[in-house]
């Protein structure tokens, strides 16, 4: 299978990148730069790299060539956040962008990253809201996943001292503190959206 992993030298991105290779799929590494191509290991060097941005249809059009599925794992960054960018920009503008390229191409389907706990009311919740009825209302075969919290390495999500921080506070930006957290490591949700491709 062909597949596009948008945002595919982030945390997520490069374990979904790496695992397709890993099951024979052509896989094409979509992201705005090269600049963490080692997170992808030796898969770097068995995929196509496209550089370019979810806002900018043309170069989403030149990286969907022969496509039939495109994996979103991109988010709005802190570089991003610095340059001017909200979640309406790149979280559903972004979107908005991949769903039109991938219709145009005749892309198949869409295996796309969201959050857990969306009618919260937060500027990403409502942006990742809507971004999957855009997903949903694409004509496309699609498939989201609302991850709860993920951790890389357990070390650096340890639960008592993520409630203890919380302690004090009574507006988190994902919500209020009574919210249950169940941890899901990147390497399974990476393992479940490529099943899902």
């Amino acid at each position: 299978m062909n597949i596009i992993v948008m945002g595919a030298l982030g945390d997520v991105g490069s374990a979904v990148t790496k695992h397709a290779v890993d099951e024979g799929h052509r896989v094409t590494a979509f992201d705005v730069s090269t600049a963490h191509m080692a997170r992808l290991g030796e898969a770097r060097d068995k995929v196509s790299f496209c550089e370019g941005d979810v806002m900018d249809k043309a170069s989403l059009l030149h990286a969907m060539e022969r496509v039939s599925t495109v994996i979103t794992a991109f988010r709005l960054t802190t570089e991003q956040m610095l340059r001017g960018r909200s979640y309406k920009d790149v979280e559903l503008q972004g979107i908005k962008n991949v769903v039109e390229a991938a219709r145009e191409k005749r892309v198949r389907k869409i295996v796309h990253l969201s959050v857990d706990g969306l009618g919260l009311g937060c500027e990403m919740c409502r942006a990742k809201s809507q971004a999957e009825e855009v997903i949903r209302h694409s004509g496309m075969d699609y498939t989201i996943f609302r991850s709860s919290a993920l951790f890389k390495e357990l070390d650096a999500f340890f639960i008592p001292q993520v409630l203890k921080i919380g302690d004090g506070a009574t507006d988190w930006l994902y919500g209020p503190i009574d919210i249950r957290v169940c941890p899901l490591s990147h390497l399974d949700l990476a393992h479940c959206m490529v099943l899902a491709a």
